[in-house]
């Protein structure tokens, strides 16, 4: 009733509804009568519940207690077949009216039940293993994937990075304050050695350096390269000076892939874990995924610390891409003017440089240490009026808001400075300070994305000025780092590792893993091949025998292959005799004995068998020829004199002679004849 209702009035998935049911049925049934019908019934419910939470859930914590129920599930099932078994046979010996008890069953799993039910079990789980590895490797996750990708989406929507690669302040956009690991990276000097720790780290992933208007950036993507990227070497980027100097690898490992590569200012040259096409902005110096190619979770990038080094933004000053505000300009303006600077860049080029960067210092300083404060709540700040005009987004929030998040001081920031003619570009990416000694790598969580400015202080050198108040944004939460915050980080990154290469496994991910099997394995057979047609054009040529020499050695091959056969089938042949006539536990001398004068004894049995009159393996030899007399009385009297000779011999220690040992060569073949 309860399911019932919540299916009604609650909007949870329908999936959970139902988990939640069978819940309640299983513990409903925990404390029914508990018979075998009953038990049975609640191993179903557990099979029903397990493949629901497989449709519901894709954490990694389930996927571990998925694999730890597989091994338990598959032990209680083979338990319950015994116990179901038991009980079946208790019932049908114990039948009123029968006459008499059914004899005891002949055990099915040898002597030592125990370790040979658990041995079962094992040998079960491990071709199990074995065939679900090689299915999910075969079939991609392709087929249904229309049908779980809505569940898997739910999930996956707690996932997001909380990074933005387009600023439009009109649509809600809000630095995310989720403690969500995104990824790590291990910071290495080319020669291997890590370097040393504790300064911000600051990541860009894209650079936005084009106003549309009304608060919306994006990146121009005027200088975009395309640049095929693998695992087996590091390729150079276009425009760069080379890996040599204070050059550093950037170890990367995402937790779940971007559309983008993270890298500090200026990257020299990239390596990723699988082949895959990217796109390089040589004026940004920045990295994206091109659109339908495979998106790395591991890469390397080595970049040279500092200020990017890219295309002069000169051009786009008074262009279509800056950003032009009368109210703006007029408030950046009277802060030059208040710092005893120029309004507008001086001719003489050094000085016009110099002159870039004391305008991004004077405005960047007002912006950290002015009437601005740092939120992510912006639920009511509207685009308002100011007299009979709409506010321009940067306009309000300088003027007349005053607070924001680093997507409003960046763009805040960078607006002003194309007012007065100095080239700036806004730049989303991260920044964190949070350094685990114990694993050796920076950490990285979605409430460390941000934005900051860069600004062309020399042709082609952007250097960094961050406008956010030191006291807010990602650095301004950190704390010391903790074991339990190693352990919950570490989890987090294996997670992702789950959810990208198991959740995620698809056709692309398949056609990585067998690429190096397809390319590799035809080599390998071409030169076997090679190889063998070499050794027997020498053999043939040492025997000196033309071209019937091919002709004589396929002959022999063909010949030793048959007796290769011959011999393998005598071998199991006398291992089935061993078994049959002489089981584990028996003397020494009894069984050489017994395996060098009892094969009369198996030839009996393989008529017998033959003949369709097979010993079933629980009967004695005696009793099973005085049945087999009832029908065939001949080969009843023959098989019990042959069976009473094999007891002699068997038990009894006595040992045929020549004579006897024909004659009951003979019995055997009598039984043969009677039979047909």
């Amino acid at each position: 009733l309860y399911a019932g209702v919540e299916l009604v009035l609650s909007q949870a998935p329908v999936m959970t509804i139902l988990g939640r049911a069978i819940i309640w049925l299983t513990v409903v049934k925990l404390y029914e009568r508990r018979t075998v019908e009953n038990e049975a019934e609640i191993l179903v419910l557990g099979l029903v519940l397990l493949v629901i939470g497989c449709i519901d859930s894709s954490d990694l914590l389930f996927g571990i207690i998925l694999g730890a129920w597989a091994l338990m599930g598959l032990y209680v099932l083979l338990l319950f077949q015994v116990h179901h078994g038991l009980e079946q046979f208790r019932f049908e010996r114990h039948q009123p009216g029968a006459g008499r008890l059914v004899p005891a069953p002949k055990p099915v799993a040898g002597r030592s039940l125990s370790r040979d039910f658990h041995g079962m079990v094992a040998g079960i789980c491990a071709v199990g293993l074995v065939v679900s590895v090689g299915f999910f490797l075969v079939f991609p996750r392709s087929l249904g994937t229309a049908f779980f990708d809505a569940q898997l989406s739910a999930h996956g929507a707690a996932y997001v990075t909380g990074l933005n690669t387009r600023i439009d302040l009109t649509g809600g956009n809000r630095i995310t304050e989720s403690q969500e690991l995104v990824l790590t990276v291990a910071l290495h000097r080319v020669g291997g050695s890590p370097l040393p720790t504790g300064a911000p780290l600051r990541l860009r992933a894209a650079v936005l350096d084009q106003s549309l208007g009304n608060g919306v950036w994006e990146s121009s993507s005027s200088f975009v390269r395309p640049i095929a990227a693998g695992a087996d070497t590091f390729t150079r980027l276009p425009g760069a000076a080379g890996d040599a100097g204070a050059t550093v690898t950037q170890v990367v490992r995402l937790r779940t892939p971007m559309d983008f590569l993270l890298s500090m200012a200026d990257p020299v040259s990239v390596r990723t874990d699988a082949d895959t096409d990217l796109l390089f902005d040589v004026h940004a110096r920045s990295l994206e995924v091109e659109p339908d190619a495979r998106r790395p979770v591991l890469y390397e990038v080595r970049a040279r610390p500092g200020p990017a080094e890219g295309v002069s933004g000169r051009a786009s000053r008074r262009g279509s891409l800056a950003y032009d505000n009368e109210a703006v300009r007029s408030m950046a303006e009277g802060l030059l003017e208040a710092a005893s600077l120029p309004t507008s860049p001086p001719p003489n080029e050094p000085e016009s440089w110099a002159h870039h960067a004391r305008v991004a210092d004077v405005l960047a300083q007002h912006l950290r240490e002015g009437p601005y404060r740092y939120t992510t709540d912006l639920r009511d700040v509207g685009r308002g009026e100011r007299g009979e005009r709409a506010l321009d987004p940067i306009e309000r929030f300088l003027l007349v808001d005053r607070r924001g998040h680093c997507e409003y001081f960046a763009t805040a920031l960078a607006g002003m400075c194309h007012s007065v003619e100095v080239p700036a570009r806004v730049v989303t990416g991260y920044l964190t300070d949070r350094f685990d000694q114990v694993a050796g790598h920076y950490i990285v969580l979605e409430s460390d994305a941000h934005a900051w400015v860069e600004v062309e202080t020399a042709p082609g050198r952007w250097e960094v000025f961050d406008p956010t108040p030191p006291t807010s944004g990602p650095l301004a939460s950190d704390g010391p780092v903790g074991f339990l915050d190693s352990l919950r980080w570490a989890y987090q990154r294996y997670e992702g590792g789950w959810r990208s290469r198991v959740l995620g496994f698809d056709g692309t991910a398949q056609a990585a893993i067998l690429e190096p099997l397809a390319g590799s394995w035809p080599g390998r057979l071409d030169a076997l091949l090679t190889s063998v047609r070499a050794r027997l054009d020498r053999v043939n040529q040492w025997f000196n025998v033309g071209p019937g020499g091919y002709l004589w050695m396929g002959t022999v091959a063909f010949a030793g292959v048959l007796a290769v056969i011959v011999v393998v089938r005598a071998r199991d042949r006398r291992r089935r005799i061993r078994t049959l006539l002489a089981p584990p536990g028996t003397p020494a001398p009894v069984r050489d004995m017994v395996l060098q004068q009892g094969i009369f004894y198996a030839s009996a049995l393989e008529v017998l068998r033959r003949r369709g009159c097979a010993k079933p393996s629980w009967q004695p030899p005696r009793l099973f020829a005085e049945s087999l007399g009832r029908r065939h009385p001949e080969a009843g009297h023959l098989l019990d004199e042959i069976s009473v000779a094999f007891y002699g011999l068997r038990f009894g220690g006595v040992s045929p002679g020549t004579t006897e040992l024909v004659r009951l060569r003979e019995r055997v073949e009598s039984l043969d004849r009677a039979l047909a």
